[in-house]
């Protein structure tokens, strides 16, 4: 895996620290898209990170999978492998206090991704964030959607949603990442 660059950036080494770690949930993304099977615990409902005191709680369609990887990040994964959806919680006061539009810039930097078509705000939980979406292509060649929600939360935790889809993903394939999306809070 190459290193993460991060060029003209102001921010120290807990931001660098940070956008490795997210360039590691990125690079997994790309693997997932190829293979074929990939190794899985089913679940229903979760808490993610099982032990932290900012986490995010999950309710999964039975034929979605769940993963956590070595950076410690949590996938979810679809059935058909056309969509993945990527939990990281980060107890990080730097990143945090930069905001959420140059983080999100970083973020699609590592995904080779075109720049931000449009943002907007959101809310889970009572937690207001922002959201980001972009285009990009795998190493295959496929066209994906992007969609990142970055919450800042009191101050101290960035908590990160990325939905990486296949472009061309049909109604019924859009409606189960909907419903896991759903289910998330």
């Amino acid at each position: 895996m190459s290193q993460v660059h991060i060029r003209n950036s102001n921010f120290g080494p807990t931001w660098r620290l940070a956008m490795k770690r997210i360039y590691a949930v990125a690079a997994f993304a790309i693997l997932l898209f190829a293979a074929s099977g990939v190794p899985s615990a089913h679940a229903k409902n979760m808490r993610f990170p099982e032990k932290s005191p900012v986490a995010f709680r999950l309710h999964l369609p039975k034929d979605w999978t769940a993963n956590i990887g070595a950076s410690g990040n949590l996938s979810v994964i679809a059935p058909d492998h056309t969509s993945v959806l990527f939990l990281s919680m980060m107890d990080n006061q730097e990143v945090a206090k930069a905001g959420s539009d140059a983080f999100a810039q970083e973020i699609f930097k590592t995904q080779h991704a075109d720049p931000i078509s449009t943002k907007e705000p959101m809310t889970i939980s009572g937690t207001v964030g922002t959201t980001y979406y972009s285009r990009s292509k795998n190493d295959k060649g496929v066209d994906m959607n992007l969609k990142l929600d970055v919450l800042v939360i009191g101050g101290e935790y960035v908590a990160i949603i990325m939905i990486l889809s296949a472009s061309d993903i049909n109604a019924a394939q859009k409606s189960s990442v909907d419903a896991v999306i759903k289910g998330l809070t």
